[in-house]
Formats: C-alpha cells, sequence, structure tokens
C-alpha cells in the first residue's frame, strides 16, 4: 500500500476489498449489474470481482471504470480479458472522476470504491471549480472545498440508480467534522438505509488516515442506520459488535450512531438534566501571536536581545503542563530553566510616535528581515508588532486532546497561545468546582461525541463545542479537590481518577445508578478507542 497526499491515493488491502465486494453484492440483489469503479488504483475491487463466484454467475452485467492516472489504468486493463471471456463488458475511462460525474448520462445500481482524499491545499483551481459545480446540483453552495472526497461522495450518489448501492471507504470525519454536516445531511436524505462500518484498529497500516465504509441502500422500505465494528486480527476481518438503528430524528454528529437506539436515549435523557458549561463560566480564544517563532522566546532569547522589560509569561502547548491540576510559579520557572520558549513579546504599551528603544528597534529590524510583518495575522494589524487581546484567567482548557482532556487552574495568572481556551468563572462558582466536575465520565463521554477529529487520533473542540457540553456542576471542598490534585500529580490512569471522582458527583450527588454509570463509562471507552485505535 502506498500514501501519496497530493495525490490522495490510500490503496485498499485486499482483506477489505474482498468483504467489501461480498457486501455489496449482497445487497445489490438485482442479476445483471452496471458497476462504476470511480477511481480504481491499482484495481483491487476489479481482481476481488474475478474471483467472486457470485459476480462472475451474473451474465449480461457490465464495468465501467474511472481513473486518471494512465499509468494505473493501463494495469488494470490485463483484467479486460477475464471479465469478457465470463460476458461481463468492461469500459475503461482515463480521465478525472470529477469531469466523469458531469458528463456522464449512465446510471449505476452499482457503485464501489476508495475515492482519493486530498486536501484543498494540494487541489488545483480546476478541481476546486468542479467540486463545486457537482456539490451545486445539490444546491449545496460552498465557499470552500476541504477535501475532494466530498465531491466524489455527491457524484457517486446522482449516478445511482433508484434502486441502486453505494460503497464508500471514506475518511472518518466524515462522522462528525463540521465541514461534513451538509454531506451527512445528504447522505441521510439520499439513502433509506446505509451502514457504516469501523474498525477497532487502523486498517490502512502506517499511515495517520482514520477510516470508516459506508455503505447506502436506496431501495430498502424502512430507515435504518446499521453500525458495525470489526476486528483485524491475524489477516482476519470479523464483527464484534452491531447496532441496528431506527433514528427518531437526525443527529448531527453521526459517532452517535455507534451506538444502539437504548444507548442514545439513555445518554440524551442523561444529558439533558444538567446545564452545559457556559452556565458557569465564559471561555474565550487563547492569543494568536501570528508567528510563534518571534513573538514567543526562551531565556536564552530575552537575554540575548535584552528583551526582558518587554516580555509577559506564556503557555505556548498542553504538553508543558504535564501531570497536574494546577500551573503554579514553580511549573513555570521550571520550563524557564529547561529554556522552553514561554516569555511573549508584549509591545502593546509602546507608542510608535515615541522613540524606540534600541533594543525593541533592532529585534523590530530582525522581524522586518525575516518578514514577520507580511504574515496574514500580523499584517491586518494597525502594528504589525502588537500582539492583541492579552490578557489572563483563572483557567485554561487545551483544545486539542489525546487521550484525556485538560482543565487546568492557572494559579501563575500565565497566558495561553490559542491551543487552549480562557476559562473565567461566572459570579458564584469557583474554578475548584468546575474543573473537579469536569472530570466525570458523563462529560469526558460527551465532550467526545461533540468534539472531531482528523487522524492520528487527535481530539478537537472548538469553542462552541465546549461552550454547550453539559456538566453536573457540584460545589466541592479544597480536600477534594486536593485528593483529585493528587490522582493527577502521581500520574493515576483516567479509570482511576474517574472512580473517584464518579462516585461523589454522578453517584452521590445526583444519583446516577451504578449500572447506568457503568454504560456511560463504557461507552466512553469504546469511543475513546475509537478515535485513537
Amino acid at each position: 500500500m502506498e500514501e501519496n497526499k497530493v495525490n490522495g491515493s490510500y490503496y485498499t488491502p485486499r482483506i477489505l476489498a474482498k468483504l467489501l465486494v461480498e457486501k455489496a453484492l449482497n445487497y445489490a440483489q438485482k442479476r445483471n449489474l452496471s458497476i462504476l469503479e470511480p477511481s480504481c488504483g491499482d484495481g483491487v475491487f476489479l481482481k476481488e470481482l474475478l474471483g467472486n463466484d457470485d459476480f462472475l454467475s451474473r451474465k449480461e452485467s457490465s464495468i465501467c471504470v474511472v481513473e486518471k492516472n494512465h499509468i494505473e489504468l493501463e494495469k488494470t486493463k490485463k483484467y479486460k480479458k477475464n471479465f469478457s471471456e465470463n460476458q461481463i463488458k468492461t469500459s475503461f475511462n482515463a480521465m478525472d472522476f470529477l469531469d466523469f460525474v458531469l458528463h456522464s448520462k449512465k446510471k449505476f445500481n452499482l457503485i464501489l470504491g476508495n475515492p482519493p482524499y486530498i486536501h484543498k491545499k494540494f487541489l488545483s483551481d480546476r478541481q476546486i471549480d468542479l467540486s463545486k459545480t457537482i456539490l451545486k446540483k445539490i444546491d449545496l453552495d460552498v465557499n470552500t472545498i476541504y477535501n475532494i472526497w466530498m465531491p466524489f461522495v455527491v457524484g457517486c450518489s446522482k449516478l445511482l440508480s433508484s434502486n441502486g448501492v453505494l460503497c464508500l471507504i471514506l475518511p472518518a470525519e466524515l462522522l462528525q467534522v463540521k465541514y461534513a454536516e451538509p454531506i451527512r445531511k445528504f447522505l441521510f436524505r439520499e439513502f433509506n438505509e446505509f451502514h457504516i462500518m469501523s474498525f477497532d484498529n487502523q486498517i490502512f497500516k502506517g499511515i495517520e488516515q482514520d477510516v470508516v465504509v459506508f455503505f447506502g441502500i436506496k431501495n430498502s422500505n424502512n430507515k435504518t442506520i446499521t453500525h458495525e465494528l470489526l476486528s483485524n486480527t491475524a489477516d482476519q476481518l470479523e464483527v464484534i459488535e452491531r447496532n441496528i438503528l431506527k433514528p427518531k430524528k437526525y443527529l448531527n454528529k453521526w459517532l452517535w450512531y455507534l451506538m444502539s437506539n437504548e444507548e442514545i436515549e439513555l445518554l440524551i435523557r442523561i444529558k439533558n438534566d444538567f446545564h452545559s458549561i457556559d452556565t458557569y463560566c465564559k471561555s474565550s480564544a487563547g492569543i494568536v501571536t501570528g508567528n510563534n517563532s518571534y513573538f514567543i522566546l526562551n531565556q536564552e532569547q530575552v537575554r540575548k536581545y535584552n528583551l526582558g522589560d518587554w516580555v509577559k509569561p506564556i503557555l505556548k502547548k498542553s504538553a508543558f503542563t504535564k501531570n497536574s491540576l494546577t500551573f503554579s510559579k514553580k511549573d513555570f520557572n521550571a520550563l524557564v530553566v529547561s529554556n522552553n520558549p514561554c516569555f511573549l513579546l508584549d509591545l502593546n504599551n509602546m507608542n510608535s510616535d515615541d522613540d524606540i528603544p534600541y533594543e525593541i528597534e533592532d529585534y523590530l529590524k530582525r522581524g522586518i528581515d525575516s518578514k514577520v510583518q507580511l504574515g496574514y495575522k500580523c499584517k491586518v494589524r494597525n502594528d504589525w508588532y502588537k500582539v492583541p487581546s492579552i490578557w489572563t484567567s483563572e483557567g485554561i482548557f487545551f483544545k486539542r486532546i489525546h487521550l484525556v482532556p485538560k482543565l487546568i487552574k492557572n494559579t501563575m495568572k500565565v497566558n495561553i497561545t490559542d491551543t487552549g481556551y480562557r476559562i473565567s468563572m461566572i459570579e458564584d462558582y469557583s474554578i475548584n468546582s468546575l474543573i473537579f466536575s469536569f472530570y466525570n465520565s458523563l462529560t469526558l463521554l460527551l465532550l467526545e461525541l461533540e468534539g472531531r477529529y482528523y487522524g492520528g487520533g487527535v481530539l478537537e473542540v472548538t469553542p462552541n463545542e465546549f461552550k454547550n457540553i453539559a456538566i453536573p456542576y457540584l460545589d466541592i471542598n479544597q480536600k477534594e479537590f486536593n485528593k483529585l490534585k493528587s490522582l493527577v500529580n502521581r500520574n493515576k490512569s483516567i479509570e482511576e481518577i474517574l472512580q473517584y471522582t464518579d462516585e461523589i458527583i454522578l453517584i452521590n450527588h445526583f444519583g446516577i445508578d451504578h449500572k447506568t454509570l457503568e454504560i456511560i463509562r463504557r461507552l466512553r471507552e469504546k469511543i475513546v478507542k475509537f478515535r485513537v485505535n
């Protein structure tokens, strides 16, 4: 298998291609199939079709192959003779699938493939224009094409016959990123029945690309959503969990569909018993410097350029706050001694009409020589060197999460970059109680379900997503906070930490029974495992 970020090539493992061919043929009941492979790559699906007796028995079927890479397309043409011998017609089209969508008049009753995943920064102007044209055909007028798989999904859906079946391998971000929401709504509307297949570990080895399989079935009588979790061990794919849902309403984030109807209803009911976190605090984005390497310096640089009177303490990233619920002066001093970049250049009090000190003038010249002033964030400021919105808060929430989210008390009153949100408590509520209340199984599960991730297993929570997270807020005492702080400082597992906080918050105070709590814990572990593989 190869990875090519520019061409979006993630070639499908044979073990997965074989399974998908078998399932797709099972869903496609029509005997004489018209099949489209929209981006055939190395032809793995064609090879598996040739090895499938069920398909070969469906005489007078046809296969249309599209691939813009001429070299790869020539390789797949070797299968033409084999298909012909089984009375199966083939056509091979050396063209971009985006062009094919806009020019093809034919409908297909089975579309099967693994479209390319090409990020917007690698798309040509022509690809962007074609993509927008395709999306406009479903009345989806978008300003930004974030990834080429989006028009592939829409294009394939529009080429399906009224009784067609769609099977595509797609990035797992389909399930919950904001930019894919219009595509989710379209698919929910377009297909009566759809199946999502996910994997308990990465099926594409050696790359940071989490995938799911989407099956859309048009000729189903009932609106159902099926999720299957597959285990990939010893070169075998085995279903280890299956949920079949009859959705009562559309849910924006499809991660919810990885759960059963009963689990979804239980979670929504419990969630609605609590207020969102913005009831207790205000959250604001951290500081955007415009160029961290220039505006955030280490101690050695501060001394070298004589900038000590012009800097303020700042946290650059969450990794600088290991194993702690608080960030203190002692923690900051440890960063300074290690020569980490933790001093923010603040020139907001310097009047441009005044005489600029020599050391500042010299450092600004260095910035100009490096073209720092031409960066977008710097260019739109009145004075490019004045970083706006420099103020500190009681707490900090780091918006990117690996295994465990970080909400910490800012006892040092340190500044934070836009890797975090500044947390300021509303009157009558305390930062200690907010932090303690945040670390419970329910809130951490909801954070997983409402956030989004793009591959590599990192969860990201936007400002609005953070504000809307339900939290069972409880006023706690200093002893309880210190106990939680001690567990974190001693690097105890999140499971051990939640044993402590869940007992106090969810069971003793809010009356959630042990059986319900076990369901919540199991779901949190399941969703985290799905994310980090």
